[in-house]
């Protein structure tokens, strides 16, 4: 199929020259055809964006959140005081969650530490092992909470 159109010197005069098929669109003419691709951008990502959206919403309301536990451990007699060295082992139930207190650099160390219990709702006991030795053990603490635990005493 050719479609004819005037030459740009010439408005309505007798001659007419050949459309080549591979510029011919009817729906859109060249004048619109720059704007088209940014339009379909725009398009792609509204359309993207709502999606991710209704997925994020979805998968935010099924699912239960997740408790957690936070222990920050004070070290005071022989350890040290940032309590580098030490372990904690958390146990609910028939699951248990070791973490070390670990020198990051001069100043910080991984104190506290986050233990991301799951969907249970209590731990049984806690489990200190301190650098110098000494062993404690806490029980009847809840989650979704953070402890500032001293070495030495027994009791959050």
């Amino acid at each position: 199929m050719k479609l004819l159109r005037p030459r740009p010197e010439e408005t309505h005069a007798a001659r007419w020259e050949e459309t080549p098929p591979s510029r011919m669109n009817p729906l859109f003419p060249l004048r619109t055809r720059p704007l088209l691709i940014p339009l379909m951008f725009l398009v792609l990502l509204a359309v993207l964006g709502a999606l991710l959206l209704q997925q994020a919403s979805t998968r935010n309301s099924s699912q239960p959140a997740p408790h957690w536990i936070a222990l920050h451990l004070v070290g005071t007699g022989r350890s040290n005081f940032a309590a580098i060295g030490a372990r904690v082992t958390v146990s609910a139930g028939d699951k248990s969650w070791t973490a070390w207190v670990r020198g990051q650099d001069a100043s910080h160390a991984t104190n506290p530490l986050y233990f991301d219990v799951a969907l249970l709702r209590s731990v049984d006991v806690v489990e200190i092992f301190w650098p110098d030795g000494r062993v404690e053990r806490l029980t009847g603490l809840s989650v979704d909470r953070s402890y500032s635990l001293r070495e030495g005493a027994s009791t959050a």
